[in-house]
């Protein structure tokens, strides 16, 4: 991991993508940084979790992991007027 630069002062934002492994969001904020995307991050893991279920599945074993949401822990993650 490459050392995170004395903060500089700038006057616009600055965007950084985060690396799972490298600067914890407190660090990168120390540094200066004001926006962290995760890019494919999400999808990838999300993905990851789709393949391991379908495989599972396709196994015979299709019991969901326990760390899964429940469908009512999904639809709480929506406003109710599904704004």
């Amino acid at each position: 991991m490459l050392p995170v630069p004395v903060p500089v002062p700038v006057p616009v934002p600055v965007p950084v993508l985060y690396q799972p492994g490298g600067p914890g969001l407190t660090e990168l904020g120390r540094a200066g940084v004001a926006r962290v995307s995760t890019g494919s991050l999400l999808f990838r893991a999300a993905l990851g979790a789709a393949v391991a279920a379908a495989e599972a599945v396709r196994a015979g074993g299709g019991t969901a992991p326990a760390e899964l949401p429940s469908y009512a822990e999904v639809q709480d993650l929506v406003p109710a007027g599904g704004d």
